[in-house]
C-alpha cells in the first residue's frame, strides 16, 4: 500500500505541473481549434433540421483519418519531454528510489492518456450545446447521417459509420473506442520515454510516434496492414465484429496491446536501473 502511494505521488506531481504548463495551454487551445472546426458542419446540419443530437459523437471521430491525425499529435507534444526531467527529479530519485520514480513515471503515462482523451469527448459534448440531447439510444441525428447522404449538403466531414450502428450500442461504442484511444496513447508515451532515454534526445522519439500515427493515415483500410498499426486499433471499423477477414478482433487487440504495453514497462525499469543520476538533471 505505501509503495503505491508513493508510485500514485510521484505521477501525480507530474499532472499537478500542468497548472502552470504552457506546453498545457497550447495542447487545449489546439484542442479546441481542431474539434470545433470538424464540428461546425454538423452544428449547422443540426441547426438546419431542428433535431438534437445524443452525446455518442467520439467514435466517429476516429473514424476519420484527418481527425484522427489531428488528435493523437497534441498528446505526443504532451509527451515529448519524457523522462519528464526537471531539477526536482533527482530529489525523487533520491527520496523515492529507481523503480518507485519508474513506475511513477509509468503511471503518469496512463493517467495522462485517459485525461486527454476523456478531455476531447468532454470537449466535444460541449461544443455540440445546445443541440445535445441524452439518450441511451444513437437517436435520430446520428441514425439519419449513418443511413442517408444528408450531411453532404452541409459538409458534414465526420464519417457516421453505419456499420458501427449496427454492431455497437452507444455506451459499448464510447467504451471501447475511448479505452482503446487511451491505451494506445499511454504506448506511444511510453515508447516516447525509451526512445528518448535511449537517445538523449526527444527529437526522434516525436519523429517515431508520430510516424506511427501517419502510419495509420497511409494504410487506411487495408487489412493486413493493421496488424503492424496500433494507432489503428482505436478504430471501431478497424476490428473484426462482423466476420470479414484480415482484420483482428477485440480480444487480439487487447493482447497485442497488452504485450506492447508490458515489454514497454519492463524496458523503461530496466533502463531506470542503467541510468546515471546526473541524466536526471534538467537540461
Amino acid at each position: 500500500m505505501n509503495y503505491f502511494k508513493k508510485v500514485s505521488r510521484i505521477a501525480w506531481l507530474n499532472i499537478k505541473k500542468w497548472r502552470s504548463s504552457l506546453r498545457i495551454i497550447m495542447i487545449g487551445i489546439l484542442l479546441v481549434i481542431f474539434i470545433h472546426a470538424n464540428l461546425t458542419n454538423l452544428i449547422d446540419f443540426l441547426n438546419s433540421v431542428d433535431i438534437p443530437i445524443t452525446p455518442w459523437v467520439f467514435p466517429f471521430l476516429l473514424e476519420w483519418r484527418s481527425q484522427k491525425l489531428l488528435l493523437f499529435l497534441p498528446l505526443i507534444f504532451l509527451f515529448s519531454d519524457a523522462p519528464f526531467i526537471d531539477k526536482n527529479q533527482l530529489y525523487v530519485v533520491l527520496r523515492a528510489g529507481r523503480l518507485s520514480w519508474a513506475s511513477g513515471q509509468i503511471l503518469y503515462i496512463l493517467f495522462a492518456s485517459f485525461i486527454y482523451f476523456f478531455i476531447i469527448i468532454i470537449l466535444t459534448i460541449l461544443m455540440l450545446i445546445p443541440n445535445v440531447t441524452f439518450d441511451l439510444q444513437w437517436g435520430d441525428a446520428i441514425t439519419t447521417l449513418s443511413k442517408t447522404n444528408a450531411g453532404d449538403n452541409f459538409g458534414v466531414i465526420i464519417p457516421f459509420k453505419r456499420h458501427i450502428l449496427d454492431y455497437f450500442s452507444p455506451l459499448q461504442a464510447m467504451f471501447y473506442s475511448y479505452l482503446l484511444s487511451s491505451l494506445i496513447g499511454s504506448i506511444l508515451g511510453m515508447l516516447m520515454f525509451v526512445i528518448n532515454v535511449v537517445s538523449k534526445k526527444s527529437v526522434l522519439g516525436i519523429i517515431i510516434t508520430s510516424s506511427m500515427v501517419l502510419f495509420d493515415v497511409i494504410i487506411w483500410s487495408r487489412g493486413l496492414l493493421l496488424w503492424f498499426s496500433p494507432v489503428s486499433w482505436a478504430t471501431l471499423s478497424a476490428i473484426r465484429i462482423d466476420g470479414a477477414r484480415g482484420l483482428p478482433n477485440f480480444t487480439q487487440i487487447m493482447v497485442m496491446i497488452s504485450l506492447i504495453i508490458t515489454t514497454l514497462i519492463t524496458l523503461i525499469f530496466w533502463l531506470s536501473k542503467k541510468m546515471e543520476l546526473n541524466e536526471l538533471h534538467a537540461e
